[in-house]
C-alpha cells in the first residue's frame, strides 16, 4: 500500500504526518502534488485540505491554496520541512 504525507498549516507549516492510500483517495487528487510520494497540506485555520496547483513539470514549484481563506503554501516549503525532519532523524540516530 502506498502512503503519503500531510502537513498542517497554522501560520507556519507543521511537521509531516503519514497518511494512508485510503485517506488519500478520499481526499482527492486535486489536493496533492503528483510526486511519487504525494504531499498534502491542511489549512488548520479552516480545517480543510488545500487545493494544489502544479507549477512546471520539472520543478517543485507548485502551490497549495486554501479554498476557504486563500492562504497559500509553496511546494518547496513542504520539501524543505521534509528535508529538515530527515536531517533531524539522522542526527538523532547518529547516522549523519
Amino acid at each position: 500500500m502506498k502512503n503519503g504525507f500531510i502537513f498542517g498549516y497554522l501560520d507556519t507549516l507543521g511537521k509531516s504526518e503519514m497518511i494512508t492510500e485510503t485517506t488519500m483517495r478520499k481526499t482527492g487528487s486535486g489536493k496533492c502534488n503528483h510526486d511519487e510520494i504525494p504531499l498534502f497540506v491542511r489549512c488548520d485555520h479552516c480545517g480543510t485540505y488545500m487545493d494544489f496547483k502544479p507549477g512546471s513539470a520539472r520543478e517543485p514549484d507548485g502551490v497549495w491554496t486554501c479554498p476557504n481563506c486563500g492562504i497559500s503554501v509553496e511546494e518547496l516549503d513542504a520539501y524543505a520541512e521534509l528535508n529538515k525532519e530527515n536531517q533531524e532523524f539522522l542526527r538523532r540516530n547518529g547516522l549523519e
